[in-house]
């Protein structure tokens, strides 16, 4: 990643973090974008029929910044959706953001669109996933949202040309378990966790940046737990950003 735009993105990161402790981060409404089928065909593991995906929040679901939240459930077709910067603002560089939810759920607005749009204002795509929840029956923990943000990397990664990204800036972003996501994602990116589906999953899963909000800690061997904040990341995969955001 070119250093200035580095410096700029990292400092403008741990400002969004350290608003997002507090609550106080303007809320925006992002710009419509097509979402993309993560999976050609059948997505890995997929045995059982869920319920309708739909927003779970309810009247008596608390507000954030005097509005409600979407919380996405049952989520069974996992998609990208990406938000565009003014092109003459566009740096080539991305961010896959990972909404959190505690592996049950997706905070599609607070912490997924929203973040988007605001990537966009200093001139970065944000990369919206939409990965799958809550956890399947008979999987290793949280296997289904790993595979798809292995997934969604090299995609993005394998369609960089074609969308006018440049591979070797791509970066991970992800709030609580999407910041858990985003930490294992990092810290295990030799080997994928599903059989080959096509030349996207040939691509590189290294990133150059990963920004993390959590709401616990995570070590080196991806467990999400409270520990040493040293564990978050792996120093071989890019430089560290870490911003710890307990409520």
């Amino acid at each position: 990643m070119n250093p200035p735009l580095f410096h700029q993105l990292w400092a403008a990161l741990s400002t969004l973090l350290a608003a997002s402790a507090t609550l106080g981060m303007t809320r925006l409404l992002a710009k419509p974008a097509d979402s993309i089928e993560l999976w050609s065909g059948i997505v890995p593991g997929e045995q059982k029929i869920l319920p309708a995906e739909q927003d779970t929040t309810k009247s008596t679901d608390g507000l954030i910044a005097g509005k409600s939240v979407i919380r996405l459930g049952n989520v069974s077709r996992p998609t990208l959706q990406v938000f565009r910067p003014p092109p003459d603002q566009d740096s080539g560089t991305a961010v896959l953001v990972f909404p959190g939810g505690g592996y049950h759920i997706l905070a599609m607005d607070l912490e997924g669109t929203e973040i988007c749009e605001w990537l966009n204002s200093i001139g970065v795509t944000g990369v919206l996933v939409k990965y799958r929840v809550p956890k399947r029956p008979g999987q290793a923990e949280n296997l289904a949202p790993f595979q798809d943000a292995q997934r969604a990397l090299g995609v993005v990664r394998w369609r960089a040309k074609e969308w006018g990204l440049n591979p070797q800036r791509l970066g991970v972003l992800g709030f609580s378990a999407g910041g858990h996501l985003a930490a294992r994602l990092s810290n295990n990116y030799g080997e994928r966790a599903y059989p080959t589906v096509d030349d996207g999953d040939r691509m590189s899963l290294s990133s150059g940046l990963f920004g993390l909000g959590l709401s616990r800690r995570i070590d080196r061997k991806g467990s999400w737990r409270r520990t040493a904040p040293g564990n978050v990341g792996d120093s071989r995969n890019g430089p560290d950003l870490y911003g710890d955001c307990t409520r």
